[in-house]
């Protein structure tokens, strides 16, 4: 939600200072819109629940798809065309350093040299693999599908379509980069694109997709956020599952309201704020969740200490960089990143707590109920059609690394 509010508040601070409009005046320009939009998305997931919430996931996934390939071909052309894409960037003097090699551009990875650079990306990417892995939406999401054969077939489509659709919208991203090399916010390429490039109805469809994208994410941790309150957090016996809906609906507000005053301060980047939220979320949460499945030893405790071990470790660390403290600053790093700091904890807390207090026979009878493979998931023609999927998914994988390889790596490096 702040990173919804926020780009609102931050795009029309820059859209509107050209025309004579100050900070304060820009501000109450679109206080009226950014508080439609919080009202429209909270009065939805009020009424609608989870169930509306992958509605709108749905739709936001259909427009912003339909969006980036209707766009493309206009950001390409723009430039020269893709076949030129490579080409233009690499006798671009203005784009920055070390972009197209394999690190990366160094400073704006947060490094001081190649191998830090390096670790940004891999650490981002264990980040973001546990994060879609033990995220309370994705599991909300498969605990309403029809079977775990349906789970795994639309995991293995998402997979493909977000490969794929990742590498033609950042291709699109970075393609501005020949046409607006001097952009001020970066993170704005797109948005800038659909003003300046694309015909005024893809730009507009464009604009649509995003704010789709961010509706829904709105929507679907407003909605997280209420029932596990309820549910998880607070042991409360509630009376009947009415009052239960209604304090989450409380909780909602209150926690919506204050999204928005946050977003109206104008806090950070979009990109910082993601990254910090989904860093915490790996950090807190991986170790107990992955540990749940395939550890019989993990007790109930251990797992609580292990998300609060993760939670603090990351937190403290993080604060200690971000305020350049005495030699944090250049001792948590690469291994030692902060996110690393918070795993080790949480699984040295995981196993202390379970030692400390084993699990119990409860608990045990618990997980080996869930394990327990339903009759229905037997059917041997589900799996046939599961391994078509699987084969799918290799089969992108392999496109899309010839592609890179043929169409980025080999080139740039001149042995084609």
């Amino acid at each position: 939600m702040v990173l919804l509010f926020s780009s609102i508040i931050n795009y029309t601070k820059k859209s509107l200072r050209p025309h004579g409009l100050g900070d304060f005046s820009v501000r109450g320009v679109f206080l009226q819109p950014l508080f439609l939009a919080w009202f429209c998305f909270t009065a939805f997931t009020f009424y609608s629940g989870s169930k509306g919430v992958i509605l709108t996931d749905t739709m936001m996934f259909m427009v912003f798809l339909i969006a980036t390939i209707i766009a493309g071909p206009y950001v390409f052309k723009a430039q020269g065309g893709i076949g030129h894409l490579l080409e233009n960037l690499m006798n671009n003097p203005n784009i920055p350093e070390n972009l197209l090699d394999y690190h990366g551009n160094i400073p704006g990875a947060g490094a001081t040299d190649v191998f830090g650079a390096v670790m940004y990306a891999v650490t981002m990417g264990i980040i973001w693999f546990i994060t879609v892995s033990v995220s309370p939406w994705q599991a909300g999401r498969n605990m309403m599908a029809k079977s775990e054969h349906v789970t795994f077939r639309a995991g293995a489509i998402a997979a493909a379509c977000t490969v794929i659709f990742l590498m033609y919208l950042n291709l699109q991203s970075v393609t501005v980069l020949n046409l607006n090399p001097g952009m001020e916010d970066p993170q704005r390429v797109l948005i800038w694109a659909a003003f300046h490039v694309m015909p005024k109805l893809v730009g507009t469809l464009m604009l649509a997709g995003i704010m789709a994208a961010g509706l829904s994410s709105a929507s679907t941790f407003l909605s997280v956020i209420g029932f596990s309150i309820t549910s998880d957090i607070v042991f409360v016996e509630f009376k009947s599952e009415k009052q239960q809906l209604f304090v989450s609906r409380v909780i909602m507000l209150i926690l919506g309201a204050i999204s928005l005053l946050l977003a109206y301060t104008g806090i950070g980047s979009v990109r910082i704020v993601t990254y910090f939220a989904s860093t915490i979320i790996a950090a807190s949460w991986g170790v107990s969740a992955i540990g749940s499945v395939v550890s019989k030893k993990l007790s109930a405790t251990g797992a609580r200490w292990s998300m609060i071990a993760g939670f603090v470790g990351f937190i403290v660390t993080k604060c200690l960089v971000g305020f350049h403290v005495g030699l944090f600053a250049t001792v948590f790093i690469n291994f030692l990143d902060p996110f690393f700091i918070g795993i080790y904890l949480s699984l040295f807390f995981a196993i202390l707590g379970s030692k400390l207090h084993p699990v119990t026979e409860e608990e045990k009878a618990y997980r080996e109920k869930l394990l327990i493979l339903p009759e229905s998931e037997k059917v041997i023609k589900d799996y046939k059609i599961d391994k078509v999927f699987g084969y799918l998914l290799i089969a992108a994988g392999i496109a899309v690394t010839l592609f890179l390889l043929f169409g980025w790596a080999l080139p740039y490096n001149g042995i084609i």
